[in-house]
């Protein structure tokens, strides 16, 4: 529990609300793609990249799991996490013309670098770059390794407790 603790704190409320929510997303998204990125890049048959979606704007105010799918195919309509969200600017088109780059690039050669773009570095395994796509995109090392090293070391034979599963 003290690992737990020190990965998920909950000293104040709003430090509970916030670990919490980490936690969820952890558990249902994030432990589970960085777990099958580790496995694609120990294969070494075909390189591995990472991403990790923080793109928000007054268009698309939530960076959540596949809030990124409509700037991939570039079909910026009203948003699902905000329906009545003003319609997309110009930045926004730009994020969108950045990931379609990197998505076409990746489908047509197994590498989404190409002129003009920040470059994604492949991934070679726990805490190595992955590319942040915000505003501006970026490698930088991630920064989850500890919290979802942990979450992995919790299960047995890729599963959670089955404790887990209900709330007592």
């Amino acid at each position: 529990m003290d690992e737990f603790d020190e990965l998920y704190p909950a000293t104040t409320q709003a430090q509970t609300d916030a670990s919490a929510r980490q936690l969820i997303g952890d558990m249902v998204i994030t432990e589970q793609t960085w777990e099958l990125l580790t496995l694609h890049q120990h294969t070494q048959d075909s390189p591995a990249y990472g991403y990790k979606f923080t793109y928000t704007s007054p268009y698309s105010p939530v960076a959540a799991h596949v809030s990124e799918v409509p700037f991939v195919f570039g079909n910026l309509l009203p948003q699902y996490f905000a329906p009545n969200a003003p319609a997309p600017t110009a930045a926004d088109r730009a994020v969108s013309g950045t990931l379609m780059s990197y998505w076409t690039n990746f489908a047509r050669t197994s590498n989404p670098n190409g002129p003009g773009l920040p470059t994604w570095r492949q991934y070679q395994g726990p805490g190595s770059a992955i590319l942040e796509l915000d505003g501006s995109p970026a490698s930088h090392p991630e920064t989850d390794t500890q919290r979802l090293t942990f979450l992995a070391s919790c299960r047995t034979n890729g599963r959670f407790p089955e404790a887990w599963r209900s709330a007592q």
